[in-house]
């Protein structure tokens, strides 16, 4: 509350009204204030933020967390959480931007990082950031995620690229022994799977399917394939090469020998609880995926590095930062907010319930990230934000649509076996020409 604060509306009918209720206000409080030896307010008394992000019950525990040791710090600014299902958070957050009630701080992911920042809802951050970079070393994918032409507008909280989940246990049965960095290509995956696909008709196999295929990209990537000239501004379409065939042609056997889940099987059951219950020896995901694994599973597992492809072991780069609304009203409050979530103290907070994979070097390759065991292998998480070890599809807007018309492509490849490779290239590459067209019209590029 604050004392003789008039509206618009009575203050234009006469000043007399609101400062005689000014004065009565004081006189009522006045004798209270002298006994509770009363003092002038902080300038953030009664400030008040909200923030969103999306989670399981289980990860609200960890933002009220985050929420309260920030108000130990800030008594005067209280945080309300807000935590919803990640399948239509991007959708509500959206549709109370354009209804003007968005929260003052929020969650973002990498599909929409460079959309939002180019409609210019999202409030400039990048002295935040500076302040970040003085308290510790932060890796070289979560800095590079963030930053477009030397300004960010949101702060790195998860950055990671994807590794490789292994049941051990499943290799044990098959007589496979766990393979050595060096030799961990897909070649070698392809090797391994008709003794881990017991979908392939082998009874002894101890898993349904060797594996669960990443996005398809990967294999454009590790081929030297890139889908546009330039990742940050695209121009032009740039797909359409040998290669791109070759990955098309690889994915297909996998899918046509029964070595990996079928769309449909993941759809319906989900990726990752196909490999916690036993199903898959292999899959693809980050840091996020072992706060499923952990106590859920009945058999042993660990991380390996990603397979690498005939150039490259790269791999998708997923990422969640915490933005500012440019609207907010509580702009101090909210900056504030979302420098504590981001700096080692914050980062310490969500890492413990395995909220976040920790940006900073120092952090992420110390004894008390590596100790969080299972898996064995903690560093592997961390090696993913090295330089060159996984990137997101472009560092520019659109990438919801490109991973959708990507997926597309790749599914009909894999529905209708018969459809020439170059067939499947040839409709990819019109369809990313399309997109690069509605964006241009759009003033994006």
């Amino acid at each position: 509350m604050i004392l003789g604060r008039c509206s618009p509306a009575r203050f234009a009918r006469g000043k007399t009204f609101c400062r005689q209720r000014a004065v009565r206000r004081l006189a009522i409080l006045g004798a209270a204030c002298l006994t509770a030896a009363c003092t002038e307010p902080a300038d953030d008394e009664y400030q008040r933020i909200r923030y969103a992000c999306w989670g399981t019950p289980e990860q609200e525990r960890a933002a009220r967390a985050l929420a309260d040791a920030f108000e130990e710090k800030h008594p005067n600014i209280k945080v309300d959480v807000t935590v919803m299902g990640y399948s239509q958070y991007f959708n509500k957050i959206q549709a109370m931007m354009v209804g003007s009630v968005a929260p003052d701080v929020f969650m973002i992911g990498v599909n929409y990082y460079d959309e939002w920042a180019s409609r210019g809802v999202l409030m400039d951050v990048t002295g935040e950031m500076a302040a970040l970079e003085e308290m510790g070393e932060i890796m070289p994918a979560p800095r590079k995620a963030v930053t477009r032409a030397g300004r960010v507008y949101a702060l790195p909280l998860a950055v990671m690229g994807n590794v490789t989940y292994a049941n051990l246990e499943a290799l044990e049965k098959a007589g496979i022994p766990v393979p050595g960095e060096e030799e961990w290509t897909w070649d070698y995956v392809e090797e391994l799977a008709p003794r881990l696909s017991g979908r392939r008709g082998d009874e002894a196999a101890p898993t349904d399917y060797a594996v669960s295929l990443p996005h398809p990209v990967v294999f454009f990537r590790q081929r030297g394939i890139t889908l546009f000239d330039d990742p940050y501004h695209p121009t032009r379409v740039t797909v359409n090469r040998p290669e791109a065939r070759e990955a098309v042609r690889f994915i297909r056997r996998f899918h046509e020998k029964g070595y990996t889940v079928p769309p449909e099987v993941g759809a319906d059951e989900g990726y990752s609880q196909l490999f916690r219950d036993g199903r898959v020896a292999f899959t693809f995901a980050s840091f996020m995926s072992s706060a499923l694994f952990r106590d859920q599973t009945d058999f042993e597992w660990d991380v390996l590095p990603f397979p690498a492809g005939e150039l490259s072991s790269e791999s998708m780069l997923g990422l969640s930062c915490l933005a500012v609304w440019k609207h907010t009203r509580n702009e101090e409050a909210a900056r504030k907010f979302v420098r504590f979530a981001a700096s080692p103290e914050g980062t310490r907070i969500n890492m413990r319930e395995l909220r976040t994979l920790p940006i900073f070097r120092e952090i992420a390759y110390g004894e008390e990230f590596l100790a969080m065991r299972p898996p064995e292998s903690m560093s592997r998480f961390s090696d993913t934000m090295e330089e060159g070890q996984a990137a997101p599809l472009l560092y520019a807007p659109g990438i919801h649509e490109i991973h959708r018309i990507v997926t597309n492509r790749i599914s009909q490849a894999v529905a209708y076996p018969d459809v020439p490779e170059q067939e499947i290239i040839d409709g990819l590459e019109a369809d990313l020409d399309r997109w690069l067209d509605r964006m241009r019209n759009r003033g994006l590029f």
